[in-house]
C-alpha cells in the first residue's frame, strides 16, 4: 500500500497509520509505504513506533533511487522514477483533511491503483465516485478508513474492478485533454481591445 504528499498535519498521515494499525494484524502481508518529507515527520515516526509497526510502514522521505525504498519494502521496480513505485503497489490511500485538486489521487488511478481517499470538502469527490472507480471515507476517521483498507486489502477482485474504471477515469485528465479545454477556453475570449 502507498501514500504520498507533504508530510504535514492536513495530510492525515497519522489518520492513516491508525487505520492501517487496525487492519495490518489480519493482513501480514501488506505494508504501508509513504513518499514525500515534511515537517511532521518526527511525529508520524514516533506513532509508527508507538503503534509497533517499525517494519510494516517505511517512510523513506523524498528519494531519487527508489530501488533502495521498494526492496527494503519487498517492492522491485525496472524503472527509477516514482510512477515505477505506483505501478508496483496494490492499493493507493489518502487521508487528507482537505485538498485541492488531487494530483497523487489521479496520479495513483493513471498507473492502475485502486484509491481510497478521504471525502474531504473538495478535491477527492471531483475525482473519485465512491464504489465506482475509488472508495471515498469520511475525513478523520480511522474506523471508517480500516474499513475501506480492508475492503480492498481483502478482495483482488474489487482491486481490479476499481483500478480498471480509475485508470480510465484518469484518461480525462491527459495534458492533451485538458489543453484542448484550454484552447476551446481560449479561443471563446474576445480579441484584445474587444470587450
Amino acid at each position: 500500500m502507498v501514500s504520498m504528499g507533504r508530510l504535514r498535519h492536513f495530510k492525515g498521515f497519522d489518520v492513516l497509520l491508525e487505520a492501517f494499525s487496525r487492519v495490518s494484524a489480519q493482513h501480514a502481508e501488506w505494508d504501508l509505504l509513504i513518499l514525500g518529507d515534511g515537517p511532521e515527520r518526527p511525529l508520524l515516526d514516533e506513532r509508527v513506533s508507538g503503534l509497533g509497526l517499525e517494519d510494516r510502514v517505511h517512510l523513506p522521505g523524498n528519494q531519487r533511487n527508489p530501488f533502495a525504498i521498494l526492496e527494503r519494502c519487498h517492492v522491485f521496480a525496472l524503472a527509477s522514477n516514482p510512477f515505477a513505485i505506483l505501478e508496483r503497489c496494490h492499493v493507493f490511500a489518502l487521508a487528507s483533511r482537505f485538498e485541492g485538486f488531487g494530483n497523487a489521487i489521479v496520479e495513483a488511478m493513471a498507473c492502475g491503483l485502486p484509491v481510497v481517499v478521504t471525502d474531504c470538502e473538495s478535491g477527492p469527490r471531483d475525482i473519485v465516485t465512491d464504489g465506482q472507480n475509488g472508495l471515498l471515507v469520511p475525513v478523520d476517521d480511522p474506523d471508517a478508513l480500516a474499513a475501506g483498507l480492508k475492503r480492498l486489502m481483502g478482495s483482488a477482485e474489487l482491486r481490479r474492478e476499481l483500478a480498471g474504471r480509475g485508470a480510465e477515469h484518469a484518461r480525462r485528465y491527459r495534458a492533451e485533454v485538458i489543453l484542448k479545454e484550454w484552447y476551446r477556453l481560449f479561443d471563446a475570449l474576445p480579441e484584445p481591445g474587444r470587450a
